[in-house]
């Protein structure tokens, strides 16, 4: 039983015409538990009960089946009702205060394109503002009981950051700031000012505030999903693209999205994005799109490569990092001391956010013994493992491996 594509079908099946490709008349209890078990790895539960509900008139489905969905789904509504409550403060305050906001992510999609509140979970508050808006921001939530998690100066350079590090309250609720939707030093060329230009009035928990364009949304989402996270939001992440697309079916200008995407320098990112909705959610694109998005077809390697990211298949065996990786190459003994030594010398910026330390104090060097003994404590095993060439740990370095050159490809052009 191919679990993954039944989740996909029905994650599709508006038209419940197909009920018949499912064939869950024919499922065990085992079967129920194993695709319940992969929606919630998927982040997709609330909406596979949304499907299942809908169908249960029409073929016999247990009740305890949709009870246990139903919690996921009850659970997902009343998280995201604590986090509208918090969205509406801090919405009033920058309204208030004067400060024009972008509505990002998920706030958005539960509110425009989901409309409901059950249906798609949230694990934070994204809002982009302009950059010199920022610390009157940052002001606004520390008033309404907000506080950074780390060390922040909106003077510094910050071009690894494309936010404010998260503010939290006290029941654990994050809020990211951004000045912009992608870190400054990846390797795509985006014009945040044309975010703003092209912005369009959306009326989110009540307030007039806005929202990217269309082919923005869909390249921010594209990216998010695919390059910077590596598909690992499955297909929770892969459905909120293909659910824009089918609102809006009418509305999306491919030839400006094709346009944009070149200009951006991401054009391989939404090939593969657009290529995962064909492939898995059933979702048509037209023909002219792939050949002006990428110079050559994307390989067999390259969609292999990225089936087994957005299918999540097993686990590692050995905890590896892409440094940890990198011990692996045929390199010299320098060039590894090279790689352990920059993992723990980091740049001043990055220690002072990873230790909240202000990056002029001297108390930040000692913390390098700190990351030292944290990163000892945390990799050892798995790098020995890795120097000693064991199966397991070999195993795992390869699919990390993969994982990186699959990134690398999705950064380059042509």
């Amino acid at each position: 039983m191919d679990y993954f594509l039944t989740l996909c079908k029905l994650l599709t099946a508006q038209n419940q015409d197909r009920i018949q490709d499912f064939h869950l008349q024919n499922f065990t209890d085992a079967d129920w538990a194993a695709l319940i078990d992969l929606s919630r790895i998927h982040r997709a539960a609330p909406i596979l009960y949304d499907r299942l509900n809908a169908l249960k008139d029409q073929i016999l489905i247990q009740e305890s089946v949709l009870e246990a969905l139903r919690q996921d789904y009850l659970l997902n509504a009343a998280r995201n009702t604590i986090f509208f409550h918090e969205g509406e403060s801090i919405l009033a305050k920058l309204s208030a205060s004067g400060i024009p906001v972008i509505v990002l992510k998920g706030l958005y999609l539960v509110e425009e394109v989901y409309q409901n509140a059950a249906l798609r979970s949230m694990s934070d508050l994204d809002f982009l503002l302009k950059k010199n808006d920022i610390p009157r921001a940052i002001t606004c939530l520390e008033e309404l009981g907000y506080h950074g998690t780390t060390y922040f100066n909106p003077e510094d350079e910050n071009g690894d950051l494309k936010h404010v590090p998260p503010f939290i309250k006290g029941d654990g609720l994050f809020i990211e700031i951004h000045w912009t939707i992608l870190e400054e030093n990846e390797p795509f060329d985006i014009d945040t000012g044309g975010l703003w230009e092209r912005a369009q009035p959306a009326k989110i928990l009540g307030f007039d505030v806005l929202s990217l364009s269309l082919e923005d949304l869909l390249l921010h989402l594209s990216i998010h999903f695919t390059y910077q996270h590596q598909m690992i939001y499955g297909l929770r992440g892969l459905h909120d693209i293909a659910l824009v697309l089918e609102r809006n079916n009418d509305r999306v200008n491919w030839r400006n999205l094709v346009v944009r995407a070149n200009e951006w320098g991401c054009g391989r990112v939404i090939s593969l994005t657009l290529h995962m909705l064909e492939e898995f959610l059933s979702l048509p694109v037209p023909d002219f799109v792939y050949s002006e998005l990428t110079q050559q077809p994307l390989t067999e390697q390259i969609l292999s490569q990225a089936r087994v990211q957005l299918m999540k298949k097993g686990d590692f065996a050995v905890k590896v990092t892409p440094d940890l990786a990198n011990l692996s190459n045929d390199i010299s003994a320098l060039e590894k001391l090279k790689i352990i030594f920059s993992r723990i010398a980091l740049p001043k910026p990055t220690m002072a956010r990873l230790y909240n330390v202000e990056p002029g104090s001297l108390k930040l060097y000692f913390y390098y013994p700190v990351r030292f003994y944290q990163l000892l404590k945390q990799y050892a095993g798995s790098a020995w493992k890795i120097l000693i060439k064991k199966q397991d740990a070999l195993s795992s370095t390869s699919r990390v491996q993969s994982v990186i050159a699959l990134k690398e490809w999705l950064g380059g052009r042509g």
